[in-house]
């Protein structure tokens, strides 16, 4: 799970996926967000888990923050503190974009499949840093999130989907089906 940040690299996201096969249908671990913190506009997307990271942090860290801050449930009010428990965490996406807050900068994406990630899962909804409602994280079918609109994934964590795909096909005969079908 060794992720190269690079010297340009100012600032980055690490998004979650995490991917279950439920009664023969392939699922993917996300969370709706709602952008307005008074819930006027009634639109919203649907997305991984992830964030940025914080000054000192690597992409580790960042990764496994974001499991404990929007996966893990609360305690007492606070983010979870304890160990987060997985197999394995592969990197199947990266993408570099311009920096908007660093000129000259890169921001730069990473999505991880993570395996085994063991729980109890958060089972109320939260509110981010930045007011953006966020669900209880829900297992979706893949064929749901293939959409666009407000059913759909969030078209930028979208393009992390065929990678996560490809890296599940090779590893199980479950998935082979759903990368042809996802591409």
């Amino acid at each position: 799970m060794n992720a190269s940040v690079g010297e340009n690299v100012t600032s980055w996201f690490c998004g979650v996926i995490v991917a279950e096969i439920f009664d023969g249908i392939p699922c993917f671990l996300v969370l709706e967000y709602h952008k307005d913190p008074e819930l006027r506009d009634p639109s919203s997307d649907w997305k991984f888990p992830g964030g940025c990271n914080k000054k000192t942090e690597t992409p580790l860290d960042t990764l496994l923050g974001e499991i404990r801050e929007e996966i893990f449930p609360r305690v007492n009010g606070e983010v979870s503190r304890r160990n987060v428990e997985y197999d394995s965490a592969e990197l199947v996406h990266t993408r570099d974009m311009e920096d908007r807050s660093n000129p000259g900068g890169v921001h730069r994406q990473f999505y991880y499949l993570v395996s085994g990630l063991k729980g109890p899962f958060r089972e109320e909804p939260l509110r981010d840093d930045d007011g953006t409602r966020m669900s209880a994280p829900i297992f979706r079918p893949l064929a749901a999130l293939r959409t666009n609109g407000p059913t759909g994934l969030y078209h930028g964590h979208r393009k992390a989907v065929p990678g996560a795909l490809e890296y599940l096909a090779a590893q199980s005969r479950e998935w082979w089906q759903s990368l042809n079908s996802f591409l």
